[in-house]
């Protein structure tokens, strides 16, 4: 995902997607207003760091949403796909029938099977992953 990092919770974006886009790396708390206040590492304010203007961060919010609509449909299509013991299990045959795990082969065709089912609906295929890292 180019704007949603990959390793967070499966909901809607909000301002910790977007602190985490512009400010990567830098600790801050909010107030109970919403006032976003960022911190030094012992514990002071770090009034050196400020966020952008809000224009550009509702452009790239939008963008958020767009790109958080594709991945609520990745998430739908990994809950299609095969149990992970189920796939380790395929895998593990087309390995010991010396298919490894090429085309045509029970793990193969497992994952293929989930993504089918979903993509049938939909106007290209839809993979259960995003490539950009």
């Amino acid at each position: 995902m180019k704007y949603l990092s990959w390793d967070r919770p499966p909901v809607e974006p909000n301002i910790a997607d977007l602190i985490a886009y512009f400010r990567p790396g830098h600790s801050y708390w909010t107030d109970v207003a919403g006032n976003v206040i960022f911190m030094n590492r012992d514990g002071s304010r770090n009034e050196d760091i400020q966020l952008p203007p809000q224009e550009e961060m509702d452009a790239v919010l939008e963008l958020m949403n767009e790109e958080w609509e594709v991945e609520k449909k990745r998430i739908e299509v990994r809950q299609r796909l095969p149990q992970t013991r189920i796939q380790l299990w395929n895998l593990w045959k087309d390995i010991d029938s010396g298919i490894i795990p090429g085309k045509g082969g029970s793990f193969h065709q497992s994952i293929l099977d989930g993504i089918t089912k979903y993509s049938e609906e939909e106007d290209s295929i839809l993979y259960p992953y995003d490539d950009y890292r």
